[in-house]
């Protein structure tokens, strides 16, 4: 089916009809059915995965993703080290002001909350009132350098990264942390970090940047691959 785009919508049409009357099938007799067959039904039509009872140890799960997320070879004083070459090009840092956190939390979008189950409404509709305290929270942590607790927090799902996954390690963690941990992100990095990243030092790099996405990462690595195709038969990337 390779280059047949309208054979392959039609097939995909056709499946997903096949599975809509399947179901609509083995479902009709549960129209008067009461809420503990209805419950067993969808149970039975949805699909599990199970790793090898790895799920039923939270421990177990927890440690082998908070692995995933620590540097082990991280050294502070390689990051001090390279702030002090820095430090004559970089800002000092200075207090925020309510009136721009303000404007901050009222352009919050809708999107999931952390452990501390705060909502982005709430930012976002009550954002001159909180702005005081929201400021206070962020200059405080920035003039003692002190991370709060709750925002090292995450809510992790795992998601699959193949359709039949064995182990821990086929399962990719989407940590979601709290909106305040991430408002103090976004502002650290516009504000303090990326004054201090030298752009020759980021020439193929595209996070992090005003400029950088997916979408120009991808452009660059086809326009480079074009470029070694015109003198070579073949490309090997990895």
């Amino acid at each position: 089916m390779r280059g047949k785009y309208v054979e392959a919508d039609a097939h995909a049409a056709k499946i997903n009809r096949l599975i809509c009357d399947y179901r609509k099938t083995r479902l009709s007799h549960l129209s008067e059915a009461g809420p503990k067959e209805l419950r067993e039904a969808v149970r039975a039509t949805s699909t599990k995965s199970v790793v090898n009872g790895n799920f039923s140890d939270p421990n177990l799960v927890n440690n082998h993703f908070a692995t995933i997320a620590t540097d082990h070879l991280y050294n502070p004083q390689d990051v001090l080290q390279y702030y002090a070459v820095l430090q004559d090009v970089n800002q000092d840092f200075r207090p925020l002001f309510e009136y721009e956190i303000a404007l901050l939390l009222s352009k919050v979008r809708h999107t999931s909350s952390g452990l501390d189950d705060l909502s982005y409404w709430l930012f976002q509709k009550c954002s001159f009132g909180l702005a005081g305290i929201v400021t206070s929270i962020l200059n405080m942590s920035v003039s003692t350098g002190t991370v709060p607790s709750q925002w090292l927090t995450a809510v992790v799902t795992p998601v699959p990264k193949k359709p039949n996954p064995t182990e821990l390690s086929d399962y990719r963690p989407v940590s979601v942390t709290p909106i305040m941990s991430r408002l103090a992100e976004k502002i650290f990095v516009q504000q303090w970090l990326r004054p201090a990243l030298l752009l020759e030092l980021l020439k193929d790099q595209y996070a992090v940047r005003p400029t950088g996405s997916t979408c120009c990462a991808t452009v660059d690595g086809i326009h480079h691959s074009t470029l070694m195709l015109e003198n070579n038969s073949y490309l090997l990337t990895l």
